[in-house]
């Protein structure tokens, strides 16, 4: 019985395996690398996940540009309200303005705009109104951070926007704030 040559060139990577509708276009590579090297816009992806039963919440924003990414975390423990994952999503927007000041502070150039964004539906309404119910209380907060952020920074023109599925697809950042959310509930601290 002979035995067949077996090529393990292959075997290391698993791509070739990988479904070519799953593949990132070179388009969606190129996007990547540009906005991780844009020195002028610094852009914050925004994602929460979390545990409804005991009321635990991972944060998560991985802040990207002048060709640094950087994913900061926070476990948010909920358990008298036992908010929403949709609640949890808005404050992983306060959680990345809270944090903006720092991050800009360690950066070698400051930018001139911030995008921060998130895959909450509600962020869309955010924009366009002003007053809030009582039930929108994290709109409230995410509007106070927003205003201590331009107090500290007013040079840095600052907008916050909801990320569409299509802008989510193929986005290493956004992917990188999403597992963080997930993988700071499973830490132990």
């Amino acid at each position: 019985m002979s035995k067949l040559p077996i090529d393990f060139s292959r075997s290391r990577n698993k791509t070739y395996l990988r479904p070519k509708y799953k593949k990132p276009p070179q388009e969606a590579k190129d996007r990547a690398e540009n906005n991780r090297l844009d020195n002028e816009i610094l852009r914050v992806y925004t994602d929460a996940s979390g545990m409804l039963g005991p009321g635990l919440f991972g944060l998560a924003a991985c802040y990207v540009g002048q060709g640094d990414v950087t994913v900061k975390t926070k476990k948010l423990y909920d358990a008298t309200q036992k908010k929403s994952v949709s609640d949890a999503e808005l404050e992983s927007v306060i959680f990345a303005l809270n944090e903006l000041p720092v991050i800009i502070g360690k950066r070698s150039i400051r930018p001139s705009q911030v995008f921060i964004y998130n895959d909450q539906d509600r962020l869309r309404n955010y924009m366009s109104s002003e007053s809030f119910s009582e039930k929108e209380t994290p709109l409230k907060h995410i509007q106070q951070s927003r205003q201590k952020c331009e107090h500290i920074c007013p040079d840095v023109s600052l907008s916050i926007d909801y990320i569409t599925k299509q802008d989510r697809k193929f986005n290493p950042h956004y992917a990188a704030a999403h597992n963080g959310s997930r993988n700071v509930l499973k830490a132990k601290r």
